[in-house]
């Protein structure tokens, strides 16, 4: 449960525009005048990378065919985590972070490859 919290909030964040401006959804009850500070955005990040840093060590319990797919998707939050710390709260409030197209697919080689070298 906690897993799938620390994406929500990545995902929160990575739509935020959307979100707040066509969908009229609040997640971020914090917001200053419906606006994301940048002290906001280190908070919630912040709580995703732990969350995501204690799955890490988590992972080795999980069964084999569910590790791979953990994997997978934790590379690919963890991406995410990176590109959105990168842009400043302006930035993330009038433009959806995204990855490529070709990311994704470079995303899925090395996730495949963390995982078959035992890397994460």
């Amino acid at each position: 449960m906690r897993l799938g919290s620390a994406f929500q909030k990545v995902n929160f964040l990575r739509d935020l525009k959307n979100d707040t401006e066509q969908l009229k959804r609040q997640y971020f009850p914090e917001l200053v005048n419906g606006i994301l500070t940048g002290r906001l955005k280190t908070k919630s990040l912040k709580k995703s990378i732990l969350t995501l840093k204690n799955h890490l060590k988590a992972l080795s319990y999980y069964r084999v065919g569910q590790n791979s797919l953990l994997t997978l998707l934790i590379v690919f939050i963890k991406t995410l985590l990176k590109k959105i710390q990168k842009k400043p709260a302006e930035i993330i409030m009038v433009s959806r972070i995204r990855i490529s197209g070709f990311g994704k697919i470079l995303l899925f080689i090395k996730a495949y490859l963390s995982y078959v070298l035992n890397l994460i």
